[in-house]
């Protein structure tokens, strides 16, 4: 058992029982424990906090007491009083009562803490109403910037509880904060949390959790402005993360209430360029949304001769994908110190394209090559009927190599401008056959075959990124699929299915039911090239469509 000396809770030991030899056991345990306890019952006040054990005898005298817990010997009367009963001469038995009681003074004190948080947290709101707060001094940047950054970093987490080895990195920042943590109702229970007038608890509204912090010398005007920025990022990483963030207007209203006490620009946009939430800041940086999605993460830029650094990070919505955008002030000299550029004029689609390009082009080289090669090879007379097949499987490899290569190129076409008028079938199909390999491999047959409508899609997208959405949807489904067979023990050598075009969607009809629906949403490349070709995914009962949205 761990040491309990520091309880404000004042334990006595009938003199009766000591004189009695009844007491070894349990003056025993209270010295292990480090516990003080006295023996003069007429010394105490009456209204001292008290654990009393005593003899039938004295029961009547201690009564008087208001805030006590009387235990008694087990086998004494308690003449209709409220008491508790052990065994004092079992060494286990009153060692498992200390415990037991010490938990629930743990207990009540924590709740205890948690109300006073509450309290202190409504104070802290009232006085930063009050004096209007703002970040224009380089410690208060620095705290808002700190926070702002742990918020990243939070965002990218899927576990809660994995916020912790980011709180602890968090620590070695602050000057102030002894101790951050994430914690469930049975981890505030745990003795290393310290608990006392330096410490706050906030119930979080995520299951059982509860964010702990606990400061130095906790002051409630001085550190307000960092606690209320902290709990409140921490409150709205939350609600990000549940996919809760936009529900109604009074919910937005209220992000936008605690966005207005950022200093710096925030602002979450949809992946169609729509403006969700943002604050004044961000208005005043006169930069349209649509334009907001060409920055990279950590991006220095330059806007209408303000000098930013962005922050970014991108999560789905109910199958929208929204990114949440914070830009940091700074200078143009701080960016040339740092070595970093202003981000250029050029979008993020014609970089890809431009190095997707490049690399195909490396590639090409040496594919053409090996081809050259492996034709000369198998003109030889001396080959045997084996090695001639060795050297037509080497050849169909190299020749799959190259139509990967193929749609690397195709990605150079990126733009609108160059998008013509694509063939399902023809994407379908490129993509069955670069799954050729991945089929031998796993022992499951991919059949999904194109089933011609009355109509045809009727926009403009790129051939390779349509090739690239089937490949990489397919190789999605034969992962989920291969995981059903291996869970369900149902022995199934092919997933089949059927592939139609309507002039405003494509849709992908199987014709087994099993769950897919996480893998396909939880890929980033697949929701990045949908949302460059303006399509987003929906599904119904063994089916994928795929929707142009304009």
């Amino acid at each position: 058992m761990k040491a309990k000396g520091k309880t404000k809770i004042q334990f006595v030991v009938d003199p009766n029982l000591i004189s009695k030899d009844q007491s070894e056991f349990l003056v025993r345990v209270l010295q292990e424990e480090k516990i003080k306890y006295a023996t003069n019952i007429q010394d105490l006040d009456d209204f001292t906090p008290g654990l009393f054990f005593v003899e039938k005898k004295n029961l009547r005298k201690v009564s008087r007491f208001k805030n006590k817990m009387i235990v008694l010997p087990a086998q004494d009367q308690s003449d209709g009083l409220s008491v508790s009963k052990i065994n004092f001469n079992s060494y286990e038995e009153i060692s498992h009562f200390i415990d037991k009681f010490f938990l629930a003074e743990r207990h009540l004190q924590i709740q205890e803490r948690i109300k006073e948080s509450e309290r202190l947290y409504d104070v802290i709101k009232t006085y930063l109403d009050e004096i209007n707060i703002e970040a224009n001094g380089a410690e208060s940047k620095k705290i808002f910037e700190s926070i702002l950054d742990l918020e990243m970093l939070l965002l990218q987490e899927e576990s809660l509880l994995s916020w912790n080895t980011h709180f602890k990195s968090f620590l070695k920042k602050s000057n102030e904060l002894q101790a951050l943590a994430l914690v469930t109702s049975s981890g505030l229970s745990q003795e290393e949390l310290q608990v006392d007038e330096n410490s706050l608890i906030f119930k979080l509204p995520s299951e059982d959790y509860y964010l702990f912090m606990r400061f130095k010398h906790f002051d409630v005007k001085k550190d307000a402005e960092f606690v209320e920025l902290l709990l409140s990022t921490c409150m709205r990483t939350l609600q990000i993360l549940d996919q809760k963030l936009v529900k109604s207007d009074g919910e937005i209203d209220f992000w936008k209430k605690i966005f207005s006490k950022i200093p710096y620009p925030m602002a979450v946009i949809s992946s169609l360029g729509d403006l969700l939430i943002y604050n004044e800041s961000f208005a005043k940086i006169g930069i349209l949304p649509k334009e907001c999605l060409r920055f990279k993460d950590s991006e220095s830029a330059e806007i209408f001769q303000n000098f930013y650094k962005i922050r970014r990070i991108d999560f789905p919505i109910n199958l929208i994908q929204v990114s949440y955008f914070v830009f940091y002030t700074t200078d143009k000299n701080q960016i040339q110190k740092s070595g970093e550029k202003p981000a250029k004029k050029a979008s993020s689609v014609d970089e890809l394209g431009i190095i997707s390009s490049s690399i195909a082009h490396e590639l090409n080289n040496p594919l053409a090559g090996i081809l050259a090669a492996l034709s000369l090879l198998s003109l030889e007379d001396d080959w045997s009927p084996d090695a001639l097949s060795d050297l037509e499987d080497m050849k169909s490899g190299a020749k799959r190599c190259k139509e990967l290569v193929e749609i690397f190129l195709g990605f150079s076409k990126f733009s609108p401008s160059t998008h013509t008028q694509v063939s399902i079938k023809g994407s379908l199909d490129q993509a069955i056959n670069l799954l050729r390999f991945r089929m031998i491999e796993s022992n499951l047959r991919l059949d999904m075959k194109y089933s011609p409508t009355l109509e045809h899609f009727s926009h403009q997208i790129n051939a390779s990124i349509m090739s690239m959405i089937f490949y990489l949807i397919c190789s999605e489904l034969m992962t989920a699929f291969a995981h059903h067979r291996l869970v369900t023990q149902v022995q199934h050598g092919a997933l089949s299915g059927e592939v139609l075009e309507f002039s405003n969607q494509i849709v992908l009809k199987l014709d087994e039911d099993f769950e897919y629906e996480d893998k396909i949403v939880q890929s980033k490349l697949i929701q990045h090239l949908l949302v460059f070709e303006k399509l987003e995914v929906n599904f119904l009962k063994q089916e994928i469509r795929l929707i142009y949205r304009s």
